[in-house]
Formats: structure tokens, sequence, C-alpha cells
């Protein structure tokens, strides 16, 4: 979108999926983005991407083998996480009440001690990762429905100005 529109500032922030939706139905957001294809007649929706979660092990580990894993065979382990991942935080956190989440609020960071850390990352297959994300590590995708998701890009109907033409240009 920015290099769509290189004269408009936009913002973003990360709330829960209900407060997209009652923040673009009452005009706190312009757009949104949520998992859940709106059926509201209020709002309009297009599919955005689709994104599968992985997890990266260290090559010598049990399932690193393997060519997926349910997320119920990797609770008790320990996992480095970026934090502010959104929607995935939450899926992880009840998928693996177990697990021990170590946390890394610089991506630069995350991403070097990902090479090498005997620990379980996460990684996805959204179209701006790169190709071998984690080099060096398994990469293996998650059997589990919840790991796969749909992004819809929500707007109000009736929607004018930057927010129509944003909706549009991704329509």
């Amino acid at each position: 979108m920015v290099e769509a529109f290189p004269r408009e500032t936009l913002t973003s922030e990360t709330v829960e999926e209900s407060e997209v939706i009652r923040g673009v139905l009452d005009g706190t957001f312009d757009l949104g983005i949520v998992c859940e294809r709106p059926t509201s007649s209020l709002l309009r929706s297009h599919e955005l991407m689709r994104e599968s979660l992985s997890v990266t092990l260290p090559p010598n580990h049990p399932l690193a083998s393997r060519a997926s894993v349910p997320l119920a065979e990797l609770d008790g382990s320990t996992f480095l996480i970026l934090t502010g991942i959104g929607f995935w935080r939450g899926l992880v956190e009840r998928a693996l009440p177990h697990a021990t989440f170590i946390e890394q609020d610089d991506r630069m960071v995350f991403a070097q001690l990902a090479r090498t850390t005997p620990h379980c990352t996460f990684v996805t297959d959204a179209p701006y990762m790169e190709n071998d994300p984690v080099p060096g590590r398994a990469s293996v995708p998650l059997e589990d429905a919840e790991a796969r998701v749909t992004f819809y890009l929500v707007a109000r109907s009736g929607a004018t100005g930057l927010a129509s033409r944003l909706f549009d240009w991704v329509a």
C-alpha cells in the first residue's frame, strides 16, 4: 500500500479481531485485517492473503525429519519467539499450554539467535518472508487446521476517500 500510495501516511496497530470489526464499523479504523470473513452487510471484505505456520528445529531434533507435525507433539518444548507477532501468538499459547516461551523483541537479534538456538522457533510462508528464513534449521509445517489462516481486508460499506481507494486497489 505504501508503494501504491506514496504520498499517504499509513499507520497500523495490532488489536483483537473483535476490536478490528468494531473499529471499522464505528470509524475508529479506516481498514482492518481479520482472519474470518465478516458476514455483516455493513462491511466489505476481500481476501488479502493465506498464511501457514511452521516450526523450525535444529537438524538433530527428533522431529526435524518429519514432513509435518501436530502442535500437540510440540507442547512442553521451549520456543524462542518474536514478540509482536499478533494473531499467531494467541494461537500458539492456546495450543501449547505447557511450552516455555523465550521472548525477543528485537527482530535482528531474534534472526541471529534463531540460526543457532537449540530451541524451536516459528516461521510462516507469508509472501514477504524469505525463501529460506532460518538457514541450517529444519522447517516443518504444522498439521493443525488452525495453523493455516486466510486474512481478509475489511472496510465499511460506503467508505470514501483513501480507505475506499486502498480497498479498491487491493480488491
